[in-house]
């Protein structure tokens, strides 16, 4: 339990660091439809509110995977919780938000990005 919230306090430095050095990085949303877990790619569509992900992206998850930045967020009506979680637990159909910063976003309209962090909600959470 202890290592799961010193590795999302380090996610949240992380990205405060990397926000202060010029890059801004944005959430957009949107739905896995598949997981190439080799590769650690999700493919990811839009939910409906995002106009990001209108055609399926392949979102390269290496980075955020070797910054331990796959979160998972589960919330409840009295809190709301980020830890640590395996690629390998992610399936077809979880919600996803996706930590892109400007010019990978440009990229994901064509179909392709790379992530520094994603965050997962599980449709059951």
């Amino acid at each position: 339990m202890g290592s799961r919230i010193v590795a999302a306090l380090l996610s949240v430095l992380t990205l405060m660091v990397l926000a202060g050095c010029g890059e801004s990085y944005t959430e957009y949303g949107g739905i896995v439809q598949s997981v190439d877990r080799e590769n650690q790619i999700i493919y990811v569509v839009s939910d409906g509110e995002d106009s990001l992900f209108q055609n399926p992206c392949a979102v390269d998850c290496r980075a955020a995977v070797q910054h331990d930045s796959v979160m998972l967020l589960d919330a409840d009506s009295a809190s709301l919780n980020l830890s640590s979680m395996d690629l390998a637990d992610i399936m077809a159909g979880d919600t996803v938000d996706v930590f892109l910063s400007d010019t990978e976003a440009q990229r994901a309209t064509e179909g392709h990005a790379e992530a520094y962090q994603i965050q997962i909600s599980h449709p059951d959470s």
